[in-house]
């Protein structure tokens, strides 16, 4: 005897425990089940399809953060004593960075362009002591570019170089 068959003769002999059975068994049954779990997987496929979009997207924006900040940049001074030499950074298409104070020998370095929550910085190695940091990228576009670092705090503000 299988279990249905023991079950069928239980409920045979305790009326009452009928109406309790169905009430149980009802969310088991074959078709409310399959449709659960229909349900189920499209909302996962979709997930999935809404993650995988998402990616390509959010790559799409880095790259075109790096598009716009290749190029050369004035460094705009902060005091007055800084108002005699002229920096300009210079960012090259193959992520190396040159930084040249009026018209002397350029110091090179490296940057990576990366994003975190929605946040994209420019990574700065390698060029000296003072500027190698991870800088939030606060605006770029056609003719402005500003730097921000949190740690040790630092800002730089640039107007596009030709």
């Amino acid at each position: 005897m299988s279990f249905s068959v023991h079950t069928k003769m239980f409920i045979k002999r305790f009326p009452s425990i009928k109406y309790l059975w169905r009430k149980i068994r009802m969310p088991f049954q074959k078709n409310t089940t399959t449709a659960y779990i229909t349900k189920i997987h499209t909302n996962a496929s979709r997930l999935l399809l809404f993650i995988f979009i998402a990616s390509f997207s959010f790559y799409g924006c880095k790259k075109e953060k790096e598009n716009k900040l290749q190029g050369s940049w004035k460094l705009l001074p902060r005091t007055a004593a800084e108002q005699s030499d002229t920096i300009i950074y210079i960012f090259k298409e193959n992520q190396t960075l040159y930084r040249q104070v009026s018209d002397s020998i350029p110091d090179t370095g490296t940057y990576k362009v990366k994003s975190e929550f929605f946040k994209y910085y420019v990574v700065i190695r390698d060029l000296n002591k003072y500027d190698d940091a991870d800088y939030y990228i606060e605006k770029v576009n056609k003719k402005i570019l500003i730097l921000q670092c949190y740690s040790p705090y630092m800002r730089k503000e640039f107007v596009r170089y030709e």
